[in-house]
């Protein structure tokens, strides 16, 4: 993907809400990851939404066309041109199967992302629908080479998310902890009905909850929620425009949410919800949410009072089981992985994640290690016996500074061990793949996965030594990002040497 622009077109306004946007963002995040670049072109935008792209390397372009009209599709087309973009992407209601045409008859790869089949024909390469509830039915019209993604099994999670993919709650058994979270914009001040229920549970048992109720950039209605706050003397905090969504959702032992796009995000972090349907496109979510046990169904948020809502909260909170139901179901429907499994359809890539390495692995982490070829390309090429390795592998297991990753490769529905990645305490990083597995183009998206935990780990650059003859690894390492930086020696033998820094500051956002 080096290099390679996708360009995306969506709008976010109030009626409208954030969610086409922040879901692109997610798949942008995704394209930037394995080495591409990400641009979107709008027509209605809020300033710190734009802001908020520009801050993570996408650049924002607007248009003076009417949304979704044929002014709209020429003047996108011929950006799309301009820009050289490999693929492009279009997520809004307002986008018909002539908008799609167009664009296809201009030349372009487009992914279409849609939510209920509102479209009467589907000319697009990828139509992806993300949803619980969806069907191929709904594509019944469709090119012949059209092909559908849908499902949670592609649901686009953002960056912030990625670190948490494998996470598991532990449900606590005194629930105290609620989180609010209605969207960008909720325009019709549902957070208000649902402080008054805070209220009501105020005259319980449950009288000593605290609160955190997050507002999205567009959201009017602060000054009406504070004052409601302090007249019912709630313990609810107020954050806008977090960045940092998984940290609150950690936090909390139950949340409060609209049943869009953040039904993924609750799903990942397996978080106990009672949904709301704030628009009709969100109703097959919480329906499917609740038929699949991961969340509580509300319905439409008008038909529920706060006497209600107060019911259904004090119901959930005094259940640890239903809890804990809802909190493992919602995390084997949503792995986090989704992202990269649409960015792997668009490129003809693999989708990949690493694990830390443990003692089951030790076995095959052997057989791998003595592979002819990878002997031939070590600084010590002779064979490794099995005392030798079983040293080695205890020490390596319990050297804290050591970073011992397993990679694995998706095969259909299951997670194949394919590649080793250890990175020592000095930043020198190595990189092994199981010879069943070479020449699969695993070797750079594993090393990109593998670099991923090494940031997480607070780390400012990687060093890695190669001998001259390998080519293939040299190739490998500089499509990861890696930089020649002369020779060195290593136990006696001349090799090249690399290295890696990490972006510092606001370019980090884009790592």
């Amino acid at each position: 993907m080096d290099g390679q622009t996708l360009l995306i077109r969506a709008d976010a306004a109030t009626r409208m809400g954030t969610g086409h946007v922040m879901r692109c963002l997610a798949l942008a995040q995704a394209w930037q990851a394995a080495g591409g670049r990400a641009e979107l072109v709008t027509a209605d935008l809020e300033i710190s939404l734009s802001l908020r792209l520009e801050s993570e390397g996408i650049n924002v372009l607007n248009l003076a066309a009417e949304s979704g009209s044929a002014r709209d599709a020429q003047d996108t087309a011929a950006i799309a041109r301009d820009l050289g973009a490999t693929w492009m992407v279009v997520d809004g209601y307002q986008f018909d199967a002539a908008y799609q045409q167009a664009l296809k008859r201009a030349g372009l790869r487009l992914l279409f992302v849609d939510d209920y089949g509102h479209s009467s024909h589907y000319y697009a390469d990828l139509v992806l629908n993300q949803n619980i509830e969806t069907r191929e039915a709904l594509y019944a019209r469709h090119e012949p080479d059209t092909r559908l993604l849908l499902g949670t099994r592609y649901a686009l999670l953002r960056r912030e998310f990625w670190p948490w993919r494998g996470w598991q709650r532990k449900v606590r058994p005194g629930a105290r902890r609620v989180l609010v979270t209605l969207g960008g914009s909720d325009p019709d001040n549902v957070a208000l009905k649902v402080l008054y229920a805070l209220g009501n549970l105020g005259q319980t048992s449950l009288g000593d909850l605290d609160g955190l109720l997050l507002l999205g950039s567009s959201n009017p209605h602060e000054g009406i929620l504070r004052q409601a706050i302090r007249e019912m003397a709630l313990r609810v905090r107020i954050e806008r425009r977090v960045t940092r969504m998984p940290l609150p959702m950690s936090w909390a032992d139950i949340c409060l949410a609209a049943g869009g796009s953040t039904c993924w995000e609750l799903a990942l972090m397996g978080l106990p919800s009672l949904l709301f349907v704030l628009a009709e496109n969100q109703r097959a979510n919480a329906e499917g949410m609740q038929a699949a046990g991961a969340a509580h169904n509300l319905g439409w948020h008008r038909d529920v009072s706060s006497v209600t809502l107060a019911g259904e909260m004090e119901r959930l909170l005094l259940s640890r089981e239903v809890r804990e139901a809802m909190a493992r179901t919602g995390q084997r429907l949503v792995d986090g992985y989704g992202a990269l499994r649409v960015v792997a359809e668009m490129s003809g890539g693999v989708v990949v994640r690493v694990r830390p390495a443990e003692q089951a692995d030790v076995r095959l982490v052997f057989e791998w290690a003595n592979d002819p070829l990878t002997r031939a390309m070590s600084f010590h090429p002779e064979p490794i016996s099995w005392a030798e390795h079983e040293r080695w592998f205890r020490r390596a297991m319990s050297t804290a500074a050591l970073l011992f990753l397993i990679v694995e490769v998706e095969e259909g529905e299951a997670w194949t061990p394919c590649c080793q990645v250890r990175i020592d305490q000095d930043g020198t990083v190595s990189i092994s793949i199981a010879p069943g597995y070479r020449s699969r183009g695993l070797a750079v998206p594993a090393l990109r996965a593998a670099m991923v935990h090494s940031r997480q780990r607070g780390r400012r650059e990687l060093k890695a030594f190669i001998k001259p003859e390998n080519e293939r690894s040299q190739k490998i390492f500089c499509q990861a990002g890696f930089e020649p930086v002369g020779e060195a020696e290593i136990s006696g033998q001349r090799c090249l040497a690399y290295i890696y820094r990490y972006p510092q500051g606001a370019a980090a956002r884009n790592e």
